[in-house]
């Protein structure tokens, strides 16, 4: 039933975002050889090599393989990414709040499906939301393989292992996995076992080879990539990116501050019923805490502390975006829950309870709906994805992209069109492979035109405008000028 509701409730809020092109779909493009779909083979090869920056065989390559995912098609990646949104946010109320009644479930993967920081998994060329599904599975396995008996153990183990490496090859994050599961396990089976020390021990026994694995993984992936850094992103957390653990933390909260007034973050222009029932449920999360604060235990109180200290400190000083709270998403949305699952001495308050529950469920998917069908003027990536989605359908361009004596030259930042790889190929639909047929520039002057003409004096030199005061683009022939 509840894995039902999610993918209505998940299908109902993303709909209007079926159709749009993300930048970083070209990347997809480019990396497969210049071809919509992977093959069989690059499937193989990407477990042993380190692709572009990345190393995700599991989600950039085999599960777009075995969905037959198409990026030519962009609605059907957009649909496989909302099918596994959905799942992912019913999994996480199935595995961890399993004795609370329906609605406080509902809640707890509605506070995750609707989060406006995580709307951008809905669109994203990759199946984000696999990382998490495989980082749950693996944490209540590692549960049981702690606390299970002795016949329960080999599987539990066996499937530790499993989704361990199913995680840790969808996103690098994923290293982070052990502690996490430690953590968790000392704070969830603390009530079945009175003697805190040994459950403390087994649970770090079992743990130790994870994070070994984790340690000579990141090792390798240092060697291989070497430590990159940018603006964003740090493979080695450094202390100069400690500020983006309030980025974080203002994203958590989901509601739009006036000291973040940019259109660039993901609350700017949430509807204002969102915003209040967000600051609600904070509100009432504080107040909860309170209220049962004395009854919650010392290991429980503090496990959670760290388990949310160890994401955001990690995640911050490593950089990144906004959907990167995604994990922390799951912590609050499983804190919310247990929250709110009462004990039976104020049963007679249920029906209120639920009310309440479903009332708010049905604000946050009308203002999730509402926000995602204005995505295109409100949204943390609504004018690259209003710029690219119009140059996919543009047959001007597309013309270009398969004539042999076109070269473009791109007024844009290389990331806004085409994700830094090219506008052509993917956005054109060209199958060329030969050298690349355009260049980004960050002005084009007759100065750029004669230079490029120089390079390539047997070429046509198209350039493409970008307009950012109103997100629109013009191509225009700039040499050899028609009679």
């Amino acid at each position: 039933m509840l894995i039902v509701l999610c993918f209505l409730g998940t299908f109902y809020c993303y709909w209007s975002v079926r159709s749009l092109v993300f930048p970083e779909m070209a990347y997809f493009y480019n990396m497969y050889g210049n071809s919509p779909r992977p093959t069989l083979h690059q499937v193989i090869s990407a477990y042993n090599i380190l692709q572009p920056g990345w190393y995700r065989p599991t989600s950039f390559f085999l599960f777009p393989f075995l969905l037959g995912l198409n990026y030519f098609n962009p609605a059907g990646v957009v649909f496989w990414n909302l099918v596994f949104f959905g799942l992912t946010g019913s999994l996480v109320p199935t595995l961890f709040l399993p004795r609370s009644d329906l609605p406080t479930r509902l809640l707890a993967s509605c506070l995750i499906l609707t989060a406006p920081a995580l709307v951008a998994v809905s669109y994203f060329p990759t199946i984000d939301s696999l990382y998490i599904l495989f980082s749950l599975l693996f944490v209540r396995s590692f549960e049981r393989m702690v606390t299970g008996d002795r016949k329960g153990k080999r599987s539990a183990a066996f499937l530790s292992i499993f989704w361990y490496l199913a995680a840790l090859t969808s996103k690098e994050t994923s290293i982070l996995l052990p502690v996490i599961a430690f953590l968790y396990t000392i704070i969830n089976a603390s009530d079945r076992h009175p003697q805190c020390s040994q459950l403390f021990r087994k649970a770090m026994v079992h743990c130790l080879p994870f994070v070994g694995l984790s340690g000579v993984y990141y090792v390798l992936y240092l060697v291989a990539r070497g430590a990159y850094a940018n603006a964003v992103y740090a493979d080695i957390p450094t202390i100069n990116k400690l500020p983006n653990i309030l980025k974080l933390l203002y994203a958590t909260l989901n509601v739009h501050l006036p000291i973040f007034p940019g259109k660039d973050v993901p609350t700017a222009g949430y509807p204002l019923m969102g915003n209040m029932i967000w600051s609600a449920i904070w509100l009432l999360t504080a107040g909860g805490l309170w209220w049962r604060w004395e009854t919650i235990p010392v290991v429980k109180k503090m496990g959670f502390l760290f388990i949310l200290t160890f994401l955001y400190l990690l995640s911050g000083m490593a950089g990144g975006h906004f959907h990167h709270v995604f994990p922390m998403m799951v912590c609050w949305a499983i804190l919310i829950g247990r929250l709110f699952s009462f004990p039976g001495e104020i049963l007679r308050w249920q029906r209120w309870k639920w009310g309440i529950e479903l009332a708010v469920i049905a604000g946050l998917l009308f203002s999730c709906r509402t926000y995602a069908s204005e995505i295109l003027a409100v949204g943390e990536h609504g004018r690259v994805l209003q710029i690219n989605t119009a140059l996919f359908a543009d047959h001007q361009l597309a013309a270009l992209a398969h004539r042999d004596d076109c070269y473009l030259l791109v007024e844009s930042d290389p990331w806004d069109l085409g994700g830094t790889v090219g506008v052509l190929g993917y956005l054109g639909r060209s199958s060329h492979t030969e050298a690349r047929r355009e260049e980004y520039v960050a002005t084009i002057t007759p100065e750029t035109i004669r230079h490029v003409a120089a390079r390539h004096p047997h070429k046509v030199i198209f350039g493409l405008f970008v307009r950012a005061e109103d997100h629109t683009y013009s191509i225009r022939r700039l040499w050899p000028l028609p009679h």
